[in-house]
C-alpha cells in the first residue's frame, strides 16, 4: 500500500514488493537527508515484523508513532502539520509511541508482534517515525506514513 500526498487514500500496488515510504519534509537544498520508513518482514498472524528507519541524523532521538487511524487522533484530523516544519505532517495517530536512538548510520528499528489469533486478519496499524533533526526551525522531521494490514 502507498499513500499519494495529493490524495487522502491508500492505493494497493501489485508492482511493489520491497515497500519504502518517503516524504519531503525539508528543502532538498538544505543538504540534509530525508529519513525513510521501511519494513522488515510482513504483518502476519503469529509472527513479528519490523518498522525500520534509514537516512536519519546519526545518534539522534527517534520516536515511532503507531496508531489505529491515519485520518483522526483525539478529534484532530490527520494529516496534522507540525509547526515550524514545512512539509512535515503527522500521518499516523500516535496512540502508542516508543523512543529509541538512531545508530551512527542514522538507522533504527522497532518490532511489532502479531498474536496467534486469526480474528486479527485484516486489522490495520499505521506507523511513522519522528526524528530530532536540525533541518528546520522545529528541530524535528518525520518520515512518510506506512500502513500494515495483518494477513495470515
Amino acid at each position: 500500500l502507498w499513500r499519494d500526498p495529493a490524495s487522502p487514500g491508500w492505493t494497493v500496488s501489485a508492482l511493489v514488493f520491497a515497500i519504502r515510504y518517503i516524504i519531503d519534509c525539508q528543502a532538498p537544498s538544505s543538504g540534509f537527508l530525508t529519513p525513510a520508513l521501511d519494513n522488515a518482514g510482513l504483518p502476519t498472524v503469529n509472527s513479528s515484523y519490523g518498522v525500520t528507519l534509514t537516512d536519519a541524523v546519526s545518534n539522534s532521538a527517534a520516536i515511532i508513532l503507531t496508531g489505529f487511524s491515519d485520518t483522526i487522533f483525539n478529534g484532530t484530523p490527520l494529516p496534522a502539520a507540525l509547526p515550524d516544519a514545512p512539509g512535515c505532517n503527522i500521518l499516523a495517530a500516535p496512540e502508542v509511541t516508543s523512543f529509541t536512538l538512531t545508530s551512527v548510520s542514522g538507522s533504527a528499528s522497532s518490532s511489532f508482534s502479531i498474536p496467534n489469533n486469526n480474528a486479527l486478519t485484516g486489522f490495520e496499524l499505521f506507523h511513522q517515525w519522528a526524528v530530532l533533526d536540525p533541518a528546520n526551525a522545529l528541530g524535528m522531521v518525520v518520515t512518510e506514513g506506512g500502513k500494515a494490514r495483518v494477513g495470515n
